[in-house]
Protein backbone atom coordinates (compact mmCIF):
# COMPACT_ATOMS: atom_id res chain seq x y z
CA UNK A 1 0.00 0.00 0.00
CA UNK A 2 1.58 3.05 -1.12
CA UNK A 3 1.57 6.33 0.98
CA UNK A 4 -0.85 8.26 -1.16
CA UNK A 5 -3.36 5.50 -0.87
CA UNK A 6 -2.92 5.62 2.87
CA UNK A 7 -3.58 9.05 3.17
CA UNK A 8 -6.78 8.62 1.01
CA UNK A 9 -5.25 10.37 -2.00
CA UNK A 10 -5.65 9.38 -5.58
CA UNK A 11 -4.22 6.57 -7.28
CA UNK A 12 -2.20 6.90 -9.86
CA UNK A 13 0.12 5.00 -12.07
CA UNK A 14 2.93 6.38 -9.14
CA UNK A 15 1.46 3.91 -7.04
CA UNK A 16 2.18 0.92 -9.00
CA UNK A 17 5.90 2.26 -9.53
CA UNK A 18 5.78 2.38 -5.43
CA UNK A 19 4.67 -1.16 -6.05
CA UNK A 20 7.65 -2.22 -8.13
CA UNK A 21 9.91 -0.44 -5.47
CA UNK A 22 8.53 -2.71 -2.81
CA UNK A 23 8.55 -5.77 -4.98
CA UNK A 24 12.31 -4.97 -5.79
CA UNK A 25 13.28 -4.83 -2.21
CA UNK A 26 11.17 -7.54 -1.52
CA UNK A 27 13.63 -9.74 -3.79
CA UNK A 28 16.57 -8.21 -2.53
CA UNK A 29 16.47 -8.15 1.16
CA UNK A 30 14.05 -11.58 1.18
CA UNK A 31 11.75 -9.02 3.88
CA UNK A 32 9.25 -6.67 3.76
CA UNK A 33 10.37 -2.76 4.03
CA UNK A 34 7.38 -2.05 6.99
CA UNK A 35 6.38 -4.59 9.50
CA UNK A 36 3.79 -3.64 11.92
CA UNK A 37 1.19 -6.00 13.87
CA UNK A 38 -1.78 -4.28 12.82
CA UNK A 39 -3.53 -2.54 9.75
CA UNK A 40 -3.12 0.77 11.66
CA UNK A 41 0.81 -0.11 12.76
CA UNK A 42 1.55 -0.95 8.82
CA UNK A 43 -0.03 2.45 7.52
CA UNK A 44 1.85 4.77 10.37
CA UNK A 45 4.82 3.03 9.54
CA UNK A 46 4.71 3.16 5.63
CA UNK A 47 3.64 7.01 5.88
CA UNK A 48 6.14 7.81 8.43
CA UNK A 49 9.24 5.49 8.54
CA UNK A 50 11.87 4.84 6.17
CA UNK A 51 13.00 1.14 5.56
CA UNK A 52 16.25 0.30 5.95
CA UNK A 53 18.39 0.25 2.59
CA UNK A 54 18.94 -2.83 0.55
CA UNK A 55 22.43 -4.60 1.00
CA UNK A 56 25.27 -2.88 0.00
CA UNK A 57 26.38 -6.40 -1.91
CA UNK A 58 23.69 -4.74 -4.58
CA UNK A 59 25.27 -2.58 -6.71
CA UNK A 60 24.74 1.72 -6.15
CA UNK A 61 22.33 1.46 -8.95
CA UNK A 62 20.22 -0.73 -7.87
CA UNK A 63 20.32 0.64 -4.44
CA UNK A 64 19.56 3.95 -5.63
CA UNK A 65 16.59 2.65 -8.04
CA UNK A 66 14.85 0.95 -4.94
CA UNK A 67 15.12 4.31 -3.32
CA UNK A 68 13.71 6.24 -6.16
CA UNK A 69 10.60 3.90 -6.61
CA UNK A 70 10.17 3.98 -2.91
CA UNK A 71 10.37 7.56 -2.68
CA UNK A 72 7.38 9.05 0.04
CA UNK A 73 6.42 11.48 -2.41
CA UNK A 74 4.90 10.35 -5.34
CA UNK A 75 5.52 13.55 -7.13
CA UNK A 76 9.49 12.69 -7.25
CA UNK A 77 9.20 8.75 -7.98
CA UNK A 78 9.99 7.90 -11.43
CA UNK A 79 7.40 7.25 -14.35
CA UNK A 80 7.84 3.85 -16.02
CA UNK A 81 9.37 5.95 -19.01
CA UNK A 82 11.47 7.80 -16.79
CA UNK A 83 12.41 4.06 -15.14
CA UNK A 84 13.00 2.46 -18.96
CA UNK A 85 15.15 5.61 -20.16
CA UNK A 86 17.29 5.17 -17.11
CA UNK A 87 21.37 3.64 -18.07
CA UNK A 88 21.29 1.43 -15.63
CA UNK A 89 17.69 -0.35 -16.35
CA UNK A 90 18.89 -0.10 -19.87
CA UNK A 91 21.92 -1.77 -19.83
CA UNK A 92 19.92 -4.89 -17.43
CA UNK A 93 17.34 -5.45 -20.47
CA UNK A 94 20.29 -5.19 -22.81
CA UNK A 95 21.99 -8.01 -21.16
CA UNK A 96 18.89 -10.05 -20.65
CA UNK A 97 17.79 -9.74 -24.33
CA UNK A 98 21.92 -10.72 -25.39
CA UNK A 99 21.49 -13.97 -23.14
Amino acid sequence: MAPEACQSEPYTSKTDVWALGIILYELCTLRQPFQADNLLGLVFKIVQDEPDPIPDTYSPELQELVTKLMNKNQSKRPSTAEILKMDYVRQRMQQFVED
